[in-house]
């Protein structure tokens, strides 16, 4: 264990539970807002943010970040498979095939879509209600805090199958719940 691990593990902690909390908490279309533009009344309808993969993605970050500080305060961090304690296999299991993958998806399909054309992804609109800090710490925050974790802390990657099988596994499960609340007459996203 080393301070900078520690010291990214805290920051990724404290940086995405409050940002999950705030967002969850706080940032909500004007009720003036949500009379004018219909698309801002999808978000008020269940399962509410619950829907978007940046929610699942921020989620995601901060059960990274708590495991992977957990192991550094109890655990190993050793890439002699040998030595490993569980947390460690369980934060670099995780980390390949869930984290990173997702946390890269979200940030750079965001900021694709953003560069390309705005309204798209984050409509003028939501920067009256969502706040820029918060926006970056949500898209911008999982790229950066992934390229750092990445060249800070020793991983021991699972096999290919392992970390293939579970990525599919978290894309069937987002996908499934998409799927239900669409044939199950939800409304996900409107575009006026």
């Amino acid at each position: 264990m080393t301070l900078i691990q520690t010291a990214v593990h805290t920051v990724g902690v404290a940086l995405f539970g409050y940002s999950l909390y705030y967002d969850l908490l706080y940032v909500h279309p004007s009720p003036e807002l949500l009379a004018e533009k219909k698309r801002f009344q999808v978000a008020k309808l269940w399962p509410g943010k619950w829907k978007y993969l940046t929610i699942w993605n921020v989620v995601l970050q901060l059960a990274y970040h708590v495991i992977a500080l957990l192991n550094d305060l109890v655990g190993s961090s050793e890439l002699n498979t040998k030595r490993q304690t569980f947390l460690q296999k369980l934060r670099d299991g995780y980390f390949a095939s869930w984290v990173f993958p997702t946390g890269m998806l979200v940030s750079l399909l965001f900021w694709g879509l953003y560069s390309i054309d705005r309204q798209l992804i984050f409509p003028v609109e939501m920067d009256s209600f969502y706040p820029c800090w918060l926006n970056h710490a949500v898209h911008t925050g999982p790229i950066l805090s992934l390229t750092i974790d990445s060249h800070f802390v020793p991983k021991s990657y699972p096999s290919r199958t392992i970390g293939v099988s579970s990525n599919i596994l978290f894309t069937a499960i987002y996908s499934s719940c998409l799927s239900v609340l669409h044939f199950g007459s939800y409304v996900l996203w409107t575009r006026e």
